[in-house]
């Protein structure tokens, strides 16, 4: 038998155009993953950005749920809590099924495609859920911190007008002295109150006190300025107890309608929706008595 032994000869050309086929059929696969890495990618990104509102909303929630404890406004931030919830149970359902998904289907185009249409839509959504909670969670506390600091505005406001008023009488220096502890006590309460929701978390892991419940804690101690306040000025007969029920009634109210000036039957009419148990006529007396004490001043117009 004889063996032919067969060379087959290649050409530098033919291999040139070999090795162009493999290079573009390589770009071409290189093309499509990197599709798909960016596609991850701006999904992971998605997915870590609505991850981490989540965890931070959680946890305001939750040191607003301990700041505002036994308070009405605890209702509004549990409702927020149980909306959390149940974004939070979503996502966790979406993970599993996404996940059953992935793992089934053959991983193409399409299927990655698809699965970044279906949680991206998901992740935006939820998101916008979220930044909906976020704002309420500001308004909670922005009006509830309004009121704390109104409060403290007019008992503040109280305290400048007996400051003046003891000022002419012959233990004026230490009625003053007094009235200083008393808003040294008031501008102590308002640079220990946080100016946004996410200071919650500093003041908490700050706290000397109770952080549980510390914002009626803070109610009470301005009720408790307010009382001594009062009992200060009767005590020294700077003013009558009704009277000076009345008198905080009416700074309130300026303070609430952003005047100080008001028509008489306007101020009885505001008045009556303030102090309940008084009648016009008693309301009448208290206001002419403010104005001979010099607590108010009440004109007189002819038409």
């Amino acid at each position: 038998m004889i063996l032919v032994e067969v060379e087959e000869i290649i050409r530098l050309e033919d291999l040139k155009n070999l090795l162009n086929r493999h290079i573009e059929d390589l770009r071409v696969k290189k093309q499509r993953l990197d599709h798909f890495a960016s596609i991850i990618k701006r999904l992971d990104e998605k997915e870590e950005a609505f991850k981490k509102l989540l965890s931070k909303l959680e946890n305001l929630s939750m040191e607003m749920l301990s700041y505002f404890d036994t308070s009405d406004i605890s209702k509004d931030i549990q409702l927020i809590e149980r909306e959390l919830q149940k974004i939070k149970f979503e996502y966790e359902q979406k993970e599993i099924s996404v996940r059953k998904e992935l793992t089934s289907s053959e991983f193409n185009e399409e299927a990655i495609d698809r699965y970044y249409k279906d949680v991206s839509a998901f992740l935006d959504e939820r998101t916008k859920l979220m930044d909906d909670l976020a704002r309420r969670q500001r308004e909670i506390f922005g009006e509830s911190m309004k009121k704390i600091r109104d409060e403290l505005t007019i008992v503040n406001r109280l305290i400048d007008v007996f400051t003046k008023k003891v000022e002419s009488l012959p233990k004026g220096g230490e009625l003053r002295r007094h009235l200083s502890l008393i808003r040294e006590r008031v501008e102590r309460l308002e640079s220990d109150l946080p100016s946004k929701v996410e200071d919650l978390e500093k003041i908490h892991k700050n706290s000397t006190e109770m952080f549980k419940g510390l914002y009626e804690k803070t109610k009470s101690e301005i009720t408790s300025l307010k009382e001594e306040l009062q009992k200060f000025v009767v005590k020294n007969e700077l003013i009558g107890k009704e009277e000076m029920t009345i008198f905080e009634a009416l700074h309130v109210i300026a303070h609430e309608m952003k005047r100080h000036t008001f028509e008489f039957n306007e101020a009885l009419e505001l008045l009556r929706k303030k102090v309940l148990r008084a009648s016009d006529e008693e309301l009448q007396d208290l206001l002419l008595s403010l104005s001979k004490k010099s607590f108010l001043i009440l004109t007189l117009a002819i038409r």
